[in-house]
């Protein structure tokens, strides 16, 4: 056999069938990785917090998605270890509370195991809902700090991420900022949000019109307008249901472009398309 082939290098462990094994080296090298502090092994859920985001480094992106996919997993996972952890049958956890106070002597051991299991869980969760909730803080300050360093006047800087220039005011003579793909997915998505939430409180709006129409079964009953998005009702609108059930084709289309809905088909269709985005119930025979 060849030395090369017995050599073993600084950080392959020799055979236990080599001549040169020792078994004492192996249990010092075993003991060494098990005692290795928790603090410095890299795990995906417990992101080091000596980590600095550079806004002009090229990963920025990458760092700040891997952060925030390693925050919300582990949330999730938490939250699945709590419902695990609430999950103990009521009977057993009743019977571990009122067993002290019946005078037999307390509960079964089993039952005062679990309670203190469970106690255990629920501790362990809520620390480390804490420190997912500081780290989730920490990405969205380098998200607002990223978001207010990426303008420039007169300079380009260079990245892998990407750098776009934007034109603001009018004229030639408007300013030049310089804003990375990732400060530009932060605008695009607030934006997103911000519509989100015009259309809840809009549909709020007009909820209780449509709830009120749906309640309306006689033509002389009277109906309401849902308000539009500048918060107006449509003009002409009818009165009663009879009414509406008798408009025009050019007064459903009104309507309908009043609400920015897209008129489709006759007469018919269309007062059955306005008829289901004001909530209004069939017609009566």
């Amino acid at each position: 056999m060849s030395p090369a082939s017995t050599s073993h290098g600084p950080s392959t462990p020799a055979s236990p069938f080599s001549a040169s094994f020792d078994p004492n080296e192996s249990a010092l090298s075993t003991q060494a990785s098990l005692t290795t502090p928790l603090a410095i092994r890299q795990g995906p859920f417990y992101p080091s917090g000596d980590v600095q985001l550079r806004p002009a480094g090229p990963d920025v992106s990458a760092l700040l998605a891997h952060r925030l996919s390693a925050s919300f997993g582990a949330i999730a996972e938490q939250i699945a270890a709590a419902s695990r952890a609430l999950a103990v049958p009521a009977s057993n956890a009743a019977g571990a509370l009122e067993a002290p106070s019946g005078g037999t002597g307390g509960g079964s051991p089993s039952q005062s195991a679990e309670l203190v299991a469970l106690e255990t869980r629920l501790g362990i969760v809520e620390r480390a809902q804490e420190q997912l909730s500081a780290d989730v803080q920490q990405v969205q300050a380098e998200l607002l700090r990223l978001n207010g360093v990426g303008s420039a006047h007169g300079e380009k800087e260079q990245g892998e991420g990407g750098i776009v220039e934007v034109r603001n005011g009018a004229g030639a003579e408007g300013t030049g900022e310089f804003k990375s793909a990732t400060e530009m997915a932060i605008e695009e998505l607030q934006k997103k949000v911000e519509g989100i939430i015009e259309t809840i409180k809009l549909d709020q709006a007009r909820l209780y019109a449509r709830l009120h129409n749906s309640t309306v079964t006689s033509n002389k009953h009277p109906i309401q307008a849902p308000v539009t998005a500048n918060g107006k009702v449509p003009q002409n609108f009818p009165n009663t249901k009879g009414e509406f059930e008798h408009l025009t084709k050019e007064r459903y289309e009104h309507i309908l472009n009043a609400y920015n809905v897209t008129p489709k088909g006759d007469t018919k269709a269309k007062r059955e398309q306005l008829r289901e985005f004001i909530g209004l119930t069939p017609p009566t025979n």
